[in-house]
């Protein structure tokens, strides 16, 4: 008998202990669609970052009102944040009013919203929260297509200069170049595009804009869409992400004539992201770099801005890699190249 109310104390007391033990706060993470490799390698790095956490996973499959929708539910059942990356960038102004009403803080990654969305000027109440709960995580874009224009132009300087080189197919001495986009009306994609042909005519190089198509980020779209164009007349492919690139890659591949490297038998494509699948390609000089969009530092940030918002842990602050302007958080990343002219890259500033 004493034994038994020996268990059974002890068993009180471990319940008591566990009553008393604080409750884990919620977070609600949602992703524009489950299909982009990106996205699920920076949501990879947040379930490590945020794992003293109860973390759920919402993915929209590209149905902003669908994400609406799963927004609203989980911010009416508690949860105490959420993290956001968009399908619409445009749609950030209703989420941050409706996480304003329910005083939940609010982080967006990867999709910037529009810079009055988390700047609001008024001055009153609703200005102040939104300054001091809502924030915006990403890369920065324009770095980036700086990157891989100095990476084309240590390529073509590794074979004696594009004019002189046999990558200059029609002896015109203008690089004729196929832009695989990612989505209409995203921000990197805008600018990653416009800084890397900025960037390669500072360099020097006139620059022809022989192909542009948007392949919203999927490896299948831009596969499908390279397979219609005359590949004679490409000489550089820039590509705003990795899964763009491989899908251009798949093509090629499905169509080589030669055992010589894609570079060579057709033309140089450069990538960004360095998913492992795009690093490997790198590697293998399938392709001939991309640039890092580093999802481990930009989980890190946003991890930071949890704990500030949440636990009153400090602020992430701006460093070499990181950027930030107001509420805006910048991810620099770093170009990642073929090691057979590695030494030869400059890396754009």
């Amino acid at each position: 008998m004493k034994a038994n109310k020996a268990v059974f104390s002890f068993l009180l007391l471990g319940g008591l202990l566990l009553s008393c033990s604080p409750k884990r706060k919620s977070l609600s993470i949602f992703a524009y669609a489950q299909d982009d490799t990106y996205i699920l390698s920076l949501f990879d790095s947040l379930r490590g970052d945020l794992k003293d956490y109860d973390c759920s996973f919402f993915y929209a499959d590209r149905d902003q009102n669908a994400q609406n929708r799963d927004i609203i539910r989980q911010i009416e059942n508690g949860a105490d944040a959420v993290l956001v990356n968009l399908v619409d960038r445009l749609a950030a102004s209703a989420i941050v009013e409706k996480a304003y009403l329910s005083d939940v803080p609010c982080i967006f990654l990867n999709r910037k919203p529009l810079e009055g969305d988390l700047d609001p000027q008024d001055g009153d109440e609703y200005a102040s929260w939104v300054k001091q709960n809502c924030f915006y995580v990403g890369s920065y874009p324009s770095y980036e297509g700086e990157a891989q224009a100095d990476i084309a132009h240590a390529f073509f300087s590794y074979f004696g200069g594009f004019a002189s080189s046999r990558f200059d197919k029609n002896g015109d001495g203008a690089i004729q170049v196929c832009m695989l986009k990612g989505e209409q009306g995203h921000q990197d994609a805008e600018e990653r595009t416009l800084s890397s042909l900025s960037r390669l005519e500072e360099l020097g190089y006139r620059v022809e804009l022989l192909y542009s198509f948007s392949c919203d980020w999927e490896r299948s779209v831009a596969e499908e869409k390279t397979s219609s164009i005359s590949l004679d007349g490409v000489e550089l492919v820039l590509s705003n992400n990795d899964d763009m690139a491989l899908g251009m890659l798949d093509h090629l591949k499905s169509v080589r004539q030669t055992g010589r490297p894609i570079y060579d038998e057709f033309f140089p494509i450069i990538g960004v992201d360095g998913t492992a699948e795009g690093e490997q390609a790198v590697k293998s000089s399938e392709m001939i770099g991309t640039v890092k969009n580093d999802n481990a530092a930009q989980s890190s940030c946003a991890a930071k801005l949890i704990r500030h918002l949440l636990d009153g842990g400090d602020m992430p602050i701006e460093t070499e890699g990181l950027l930030k302007q107001g509420n805006y958080y910048y991810s620099e990343g770093e170009a990642i190249k073929s090691p057979f002219f590695s030494a030869f890259l400059p890396l754009a500033k």
